[in-house]
């Protein structure tokens, strides 16, 4: 709803905003932002919360966040040296395989980023 005419949207979509300092315990919703808020699971008022967050903290679910840290950690690392060679590659004055020894990239991945760039 639009706060200045109070005219609804025509987007089909219901957004509804919680202040999140709202912590109480007498309340549903005061209890669900209490939830959110809290950092030991055994406090945690609503079962199927206090699951997920035992599961993400506690057992299996941090060797999966481990594991989609590392893998975005890697994604982020071949970016910066795919960058890196790109930029060596536009210099135009360093070899291929100097470019694959400065940046750890094999020697394959420098052509084919070579024939990119100068396509």
């Amino acid at each position: 709803m639009d706060a200045d005419d109070h005219k609804q949207f025509d987007d089909k979509r219901h957004i509804i905003y919680v202040n999140g300092a709202a912590r109480c315990s007498t309340t549903e919703l005061g209890r669900l932002m209490e939830d959110f808020f809290c950092e030991d699971p055994d406090k945690i008022n609503y079962p199927e919360i206090k699951k997920r967050f035992k599961y993400l903290k506690e057992d299996k679910g941090v060797e999966e966040m481990i594991s989609v840290e590392d893998e975005i950690r890697q994604e982020g690392a071949e970016q910066n040296s795919v960058e890196i060679a790109m930029n060596l590659l536009a210099l135009g004055k360093i070899s291929i395989e100097d470019i694959a020894t400065a940046t750890g990239l094999p020697i394959d991945r420098i052509n084919e980023l070579a024939n990119k760039k100068a396509v």
